[in-house]
């Protein structure tokens, strides 16, 4: 094992590529690579910490970002202090960052983005999460085990399936939100002219326009008429399972209605009414036990009309 410091013969090494000197004892602050090994492309220091060892303390030197060539760099398990350098994100090659298992505090540097494998998790960061992590299509972001981080997370690291460590927790990606995105895309939102808040990163999704959410945080009303929506009715609004109003009536929305739309137990208001829907109405609207108003006219449906009972509360069918 290596105790303490970085062996002295190891900076007669100058055409050094890989550095792996992991599960050691090796103790204090972060030696000064760059000036050592110019042409370094792996540095692994991880799990320097064994018994009552600290291992490595002390900030990140910046100097770190002179190893042009770096590849990956792997520095968890040791007890690391201060903030990540933002220099790090100037590394062009590097594609693996691991600082986990740490005391890095602060917040997280927003230029990271160009890193594939980036673990940053148990640590004592804060802030917001950078939504510019999210720049690589098969980026790997392990941040769990930070307390302090803000949420939520933002929505572009939450809509891809296992990109950020943190996608199946619903405080950092409420469920409700990427049903919400899912239903705006879906209906090609986006193609819209008016500029509004829907998909924002970090703003509060119960603020969107249109919604209207309880004092839990659950949508109770999602009401978008003449709202310029083109696309279909994404299947992941019964993800709405509080939803009590839905109005997308006097838009442009085409397809069928899914038939996952007779799970929302709890709606009363649903008008769909002047689109171009098409298809046959789904026999869950049947479900539908709770329907008041229910206004479908005005579309391109076909065939037979399910058998819909509704809440004599003084409202008709049309």
């Amino acid at each position: 094992l290596i105790q303490g410091s970085l062996p002295e013969q190891l900076s007669r090494l100058e055409s050094l590529k890989v550095l792996d000197i992991r599960k050691n004892n090796m103790t204090g602050t972060l030696p000064e690579f760059s000036w050592a090994f110019p042409d370094l492309r792996v540095l692994k220091l991880s799990n320097q910490g064994t018994g009552n060892d600290v291992g490595l303390v002390g900030p990140i030197p910046e100097s770190l970002a002179n190893l042009g060539f770096l590849r990956e760099l792997h520095l968890s398990k040791n007890s690391l202090s201060n903030t990540i350098p933002p220099e790090l994100g100037n590394l062009a090659q590097l594609t693996v960052l691991d600082l986990s298992h740490n005391k890095l505090n602060q917040s997280i540097p927003s230029n990271l983005g160009s890193i594939a494998v980036l673990d940053l998790s148990s640590n004592n960061l804060t802030g917001k999460i950078p939504f510019q992590l999210g720049s690589l299509t098969d980026s790997n972001i392990r941040l769990k085990g930070n307390a302090n981080l803000s949420a939520p997370a933002p929505l572009s690291l939450c809509s891809i399936e296992n990109y950020i460590d943190l996608w199946e927790d619903i405080h950092f990606c409420p469920v409700q939100r990427l049903a919400l995105a899912d239903f705006y895309e879906s209906a090609k939102g986006g193609e819209r002219t008016e500029n509004d808040d829907w998909l924002d990163n970090y703003l509060d999704y119960c603020e969107w326009r249109g919604v209207t959410c309880d004092e839990r945080k659950n949508v109770i009303n999602l009401i978008l008429p003449n709202f310029g929506l083109s696309g279909k009715l994404s299947e992941k609004i019964s993800k709405l399972e509080a939803l009590e109003t839905l109005d997308l009536s006097s838009n442009n929305m085409k397809g069928s209605i899914p038939s996952e739309i007779g799970s929302l137990s709890k709606l009363t208001y649903l008008r769909l009414c002047y689109n171009e829907f098409t298809g046959q109405l789904p026999s869950q609207l049947g479900d539908l036990q709770h329907i008041e108003l229910l206004q479908l006219h005005d579309n391109r449906f076909k065939g037979i009309v399910p058998s819909i009972k509704l809440e004599k509360r003084g409202f008709n069918e049309s």
